[in-house]
């Protein structure tokens, strides 16, 4: 998939990503607002930077086991995310690479125990962010 393949697309409701993409580019998914689920392929190894940033009606993912990075921001602005499912896989997380969730009604952070073997590259507080499903 190249970047900003549905970036901005506001009438995009669902997504399966196809089984042969490995990756997530940056900004790839960037402020599809209506986008509520995107069922993602064991094939991924990385989702980029912004690659959900502003996705506000998107209420869950599972992101599979197999993925090691997430990108800068790559969830930020979710609004209505409610659950994410993140695997131990995951050893690369960019700065805002967490995701805040607005389920409350105040922004929070919420994302990764800090496994051992992760690399947190930005803030040093996301070191500490726990919540893992």
């Amino acid at each position: 998939m190249g970047n900003t393949v549905f970036g901005g697309c506001t009438s995009l409701v669902s997504y399966t990503v196809p089984s042969c993409v490995t990756k997530i580019n940056a900004y790839e998914f960037q402020n599809c607002t209506s986008l509520v689920s995107v069922t993602l392929p064991e094939t991924i190894t990385e989702i980029g930077n912004y690659a959900f940033d502003g996705c506000t009606s998107l209420s869950s993912i599972n992101i599979p086991n197999g993925v090691t990075k997430l990108g800068e921001h790559s969830f930020d602005e979710c609004k209505s995310l409610t659950t994410i499912t993140l695997p131990e896989s995951i050893t690369t997380l960019g700065m805002g690479g967490v995701l805040w969730m607005y389920s409350l009604g105040e922004r929070r952070p919420f994302g990764l125990h800090p496994y051992n073997t992760t690399q947190f590259i930005g803030r040093r507080d996301e070191r500490h962010i726990s919540g893992l499903q």
